[in-house]
């Protein structure tokens, strides 16, 4: 008996770990959040997000992290992400972009930024090929456009 209420436990935490798709507008939108391990979608970072995006606690994303047009943004930070099965898709004017735990990304990466943003990290994952679709990361002058 002891052994089934283990399992209905660990049962019941993994359920109460994973969401759905997220839009992010702002750190509210985190925040309502905050249990989420795995995002079961995409995570959408809307362009009307300003100042840090922090999302803390979610590890594995089932879908893509998306955002364009990211110019109120200032950092964005995924201190916990270790896997995202589809692309990451970013583009704006951030000064900084931290995903520390980052060990796999089974689609694309798209990093550009208006802001002098640094890609060697992104690129070391990418020659050990743990970036497994298109890879780019940029930093753009102020001047070209981001389309």
């Amino acid at each position: 008996m002891k052994y089934a209420n283990l399992v209905l436990s660990l049962a019941s935490m993994s359920w109460a770990a994973a969401c759905g798709s997220l839009t992010l507008t702002s750190q509210l939108d985190i925040d309502t959040q905050a249990s989420c391990s795995t995002v079961n979608g995409d995570v959408k970072i809307s362009s009307e997000y300003v100042g840090t995006l922090n999302l803390a606690g979610v590890e594995t994303v089932t879908g893509a992290v998306n955002g364009a047009g990211l110019h109120s943004l200032s950092s964005i930070n995924f201190p916990d992400l270790k896997l995202v099965a589809g692309s990451i898709n970013l583009t704006g004017s951030f000064n900084d972009l931290s995903i520390p735990s980052l060990e796999n990304v089974n689609g694309g990466f798209k990093v550009i930024s208006t802001k002098n943003i640094t890609c060697a990290t992104w690129t070391k994952m990418e020659d050990y090929k743990r970036i497994r679709g298109k890879y780019e990361c940029r930093a753009l002058a102020p001047q070209e456009s981001m389309h």
